[in-house]
């Protein structure tokens, strides 16, 4: 029995041993951070469009009229069929100098030069557009186009950096066709001038 009660005794004292708690650590106190200051560089330089140098057209429409419009004894008004691409700009010069695209057209004329159409095509304000430009847009205007130069898209000082689109809707570019004009098909030239100044 005595052997007992101190086989008892010696087992007890190990489990309060046991989970006596460790005396408690202070945390130390919060650290400033340590800072220090370096630096990021990239240099840019003009770039190029090929042979074209860095302001010039990536495309510019060639615009269709239905070919088979019916003469009715009345002047008409007609929207094309298809414009098949934008009034595109690249401008890689980097120096924020503007430019501007402009149209004259010839005479609408049959094959042979017998007849001459005396219409009145129009173009519509296009929509200037590009993919992650950090440049201000372009300008885009409606005009007629005739043998004067007419300003269709423009990019001021500080605007039309890198590529733009000036998208023409087809149902915006017209041509008034004219009572008493003669039956064929006609043909006009349109000439796109592309200049490194805004106008």
């Amino acid at each position: 029995m005595i052997m007992y009660t101190k086989l008892f005794s010696t087992v007890l004292t190990a489990a309060v041993l046991t989970v006596v708690p460790a005396t408690p650590l202070i945390a130390n106190a919060a650290q400033t951070p340590n800072t220090t200051s370096t630096t990021a560089t990239v240099g840019l330089k003009a770039g190029t469009n090929g042979s074209e140098g860095p302001l010039s057209f990536k495309s510019a429409p060639n615009i269709a009229f239905a070919s088979d419009i019916t003469l009715n004894g009345a002047s008409q008004t007609v929207s094309a069929q298809t414009v098949d691409a934008p009034v595109s700009v690249s401008d890689l010069r980097g120096t924020g100098a503007g430019w501007d695209v402009s149209v004259t057209r010839t005479a609408f004329q049959t094959a042979d030069g017998s007849h001459t159409l005396n219409g009145v095509l129009t173009l519509p304000a296009g929509t200037a557009s590009a993919t992650a430009n950090d440049s201000k847009a372009p300008t885009t205007n409606q005009v007629v186009v005739n043998d004067q130069a007419a300003s269709v898209e423009s990019a001021a000082t500080g605007s039309g950096l890198g590529s733009w689109d000036d998208t023409l809707d087809a149902k915006g570019v017209t041509l008034q066709i004219p009572n008493g004009a003669y039956a064929g098909a006609y043909t006009s030239t349109l000439t796109w001038t592309l200049a490194d100044a805004p106008k």
